[in-house]
């Protein structure tokens, strides 16, 4: 009896082991407004820790609360030697929730992301895990490889959309089949919802909180917390959150009307 015993312990251990979400999240121009394609302001905003994505940190702070066993990685292409001291600023002083930090040990360290990725996935041995990243650098490429590399494991992989492949210059990276894409944490929230990552108490509180800054920002915003800064451009954005929860709302039809309008047109000048 007490061999069994052990046996039903060791199971039931287990399968808790397997039921781990995790959310594994990148930070420049994805968490953090940094304008990596672009070198001088790539540099010049990797020291500031107030450039946050509008709504960033309370949308991982609800999905923190409603998934219970969530674990969180920020997982950066950053090199630690320069960059560990202001994302971890970055991380604390806008109050994302508490996660491991993994930043690229060396300088021409070569795959980092997707080694790193696969390490933790293979330590936490997750049943599903959220992926979150931009169109910028190598995001796209980096989860397309990791799902196909664990299929045992229930991807949800969402992309902000922050620069389009009609811009010559800073020129993003389409998304991949099963790859959803966003632009604000508005309407990431609305997939997380669909999802269950958030609950629908946590979802009408973000958007009364939020709302009015989506639908009054300043366009030309450079540094500081913002939800579009003007040099995103985001034409291959297109709107596939459900908004049934809010669709009659006059303040959430404003916000999300700008934020189209905005995505239609091309990133402001300098």
């Amino acid at each position: 009896m007490k061999i069994y015993g052990g046996l039903f312990v060791l199971l039931m251990s287990f399968s808790f082991a397997q039921a781990t979400t995790l959310l594994i999240s990148d930070i420049d121009d994805t968490i953090k407004n940094a304008h990596v394609l672009d070198k001088s302001d790539a540099i010049s905003n990797s020291i500031r820790t107030e450039n946050l994505v509008l709504g960033m940190n309370a949308l991982y702070q609800a999905t923190k609360r409603a998934q219970t066993d969530l674990k969180i990685f920020y997982v950066s292409n950053a090199p630690k030697a320069i960059m560990q001291g202001s994302h971890s600023d970055f991380l604390t002083q806008n109050k994302f929730p508490a996660g491991s930090l993994r930043l690229r040990d060396g300088l021409f360290q070569k795959d980092f992301k997707v080694t790193e990725i696969r390490k933790i996935l293979k330590k936490e041995n997750p049943s599903s895990a959220i992926l979150v990243g931009d169109n910028g650098e190598k995001d796209i490429l980096v989860y397309e490889q990791i799902q196909r590399e664990f299929p045992q494991i229930h991807f949800v992989i969402y992309i902000r959309q922050a620069y389009t492949i009609l811009n010559p210059e800073d020129t993003g990276t389409a998304l991949r089949a099963g790859q959803a894409g966003f632009v604000t944490s508005l309407d990431l929230l609305l997939q997380f919802r669909q999802q269950g990552f958030v609950t629908a108490e946590d979802t009408v509180s973000f958007v009364k909180t939020f709302i009015n800054v989506f639908s009054s920002e300043d366009q030309w915003g450079d540094t500081g917390t913002q939800a579009i800064p003007y040099w995103l451009d985001c034409r291959d954005f297109k709107w596939t959150a459900s908004d049934a929860e809010f669709g009659t709302t006059v303040g959430y039809v404003s916000a999300k009307n700008r934020i189209l309008h905005r995505c239609s047109i091309p990133a402001f000048e300098d």
